[in-house]
């Protein structure tokens, strides 16, 4: 159980996802009555404006959030009796006299308050009004918090993922630092959200790493973690099936990676024994050339048809292998299909052993349909099967 003096710097390490409230100034100090701290961003910079009333002065403070955090403690220590430090969702109530007391609260979503606008406000998970620095940074919302007009399907992608990951990330450990991969991460949209949501939201410690082939992206990837100072967060460049690491892996993510791709990203996260693993799987060209059944004719003549057949088929396989290999797997929207007609997740949690026998009777089943899945094949390799 964390110390009060370790939970306050544990919040702060995370500062630029946290405002503040400094009151009750201390006897002998010529401290402001009270200090209030929000975030912004700056031409991509992560900052922290500080506002000091005294009476009717204020005055104004811009500081980097690496600095902030310090600057927030120090005034804590011994400037202030009393304090209050928000995060999305959540509350720190500080007090401090004889000894450090604090306190976590529950906090009301801001999305939830009534807006001026006769616009519909959705309760997102992050939401628009609020500057978030990785958002702003990655050009999806300005500095004051507003979502780009062409970035809006992008926003509603990023939340209704990190809304269907909600659920299992909650039954993960809370013990320990939590491990990610996400394969393919591509421009990083949804690795900088899912590292923002499990660090600054739920208040966890997470090591997130986001694999891709090309170098270009990997580098500007890292130097945009380390400039917004994500903790927890790197990139590196590599190919999903051959990419090695040691230690356990909690979840694995692969999203919109291309034909078995996904596949090699699946028997990774079984050889891991990883609680969960989400896939959105994408542009399944494997069994078009074999797809084919008697009774089926109909719907395999058309090449647009067959194509369709074929993706649903894959993703069906997918889903029922990782049943056999132990996991509890659902397939569910992604997202609307106006904006990409690649719209499936598979969402598996391992819930039990592997079982060789289902795994047997999935691969009979793709052999009715004329189809060798190499999904198969390397969960035989796998398991020595």
């Amino acid at each position: 159980m964390p110390t009060p003096e370790q939970e306050i710097k544990q919040w702060l390490s995370m500062a630029d996802q946290v405002t503040a409230v400094l009151s009750q100034r201390r006897k002998n100090t010529q401290s402001a009555d009270k200090v209030t701290v929000r975030p912004f961003v700056k031409k991509g910079e992560p900052f922290h404006q500080f506002v000091y009333q005294q009476g009717a002065k204020v005055r104004h403070e811009n500081l980097p959030s690496h600095m902030a955090a310090d600057l927030i403690w120090n005034l804590l220590d011994k400037q202030y009796h009393q304090g209050l430090l928000a995060r999305p969702g959540e509350e720190l109530h500080i007090t401090h006299f004889a000894k450090w007391k604090c306190k976590r609260a529950a906090k009301e979503s801001e999305t939830a308050q009534p807006q001026a606008t006769h616009d519909r406000v959705k309760n997102h998970i992050i939401a628009e009004g609020r500057p978030v620095a990785f958002l702003t940074a990655l050009g999806v919302m300005d500095e004051t918090g507003r979502v780009y007009k062409d970035k809006q399907a992008k926003f509603r992608q990023i939340n209704q993922f990190l809304a269907l990951l909600v659920e299992g990330l909650k039954q993960l450990p809370k013990d320990r630092v939590l491990r990610v991969v996400d394969f393919g991460c591509g421009k990083s949209y949804l690795t900088f959200a899912l590292h923002h949501y499990m660090t600054a939201i739920l208040g966890s410690e997470a090591n997130i790493v986001g694999i891709d082939l090309k170098a270009d992206v990997v580098a500007r990837c890292q130097a945009l973690a380390e400039t917004l100072r994500c903790r927890g967060l790197s990139f590196r460049q590599g190919e999903i099936g051959r990419f090695q690491i040691d230690g356990a892996v909690d979840a694995v993510v692969c999203l919109h990676a291309c034909d078995t791709a996904t596949d090699d990203a699946i028997r990774q996260g079984i050889g891991w024994q990883a609680g969960l693993i989400y896939c959105a799987p994408c542009c399944q060209h494997e069994f078009l050339s074999s797809i084919g059944r008697d009774d089926m004719k109909p719907l395999l003549r058309h090449g647009v048809v067959k194509e369709r057949i074929a993706a649903l088929l894959t993703d069906a396989l997918r889903a029922d292998f990782l049943a056999a290999c132990g996991y509890k797997t659902t397939v569910c929207e992604f997202i609307e299909t106006e904006h990409t007609p690649k719209n499936l997740l598979l969402k598996a949690a391992i819930a039990h052993r592997p079982d060789r026998a289902a795994f047997e009777r999935v691969a009979a089943y793709a052999r009715n349909w004329g189809v060798a899945p190499y999904l198969e094949k390397e969960l035989r390799q796998l398991f020595g099967w």
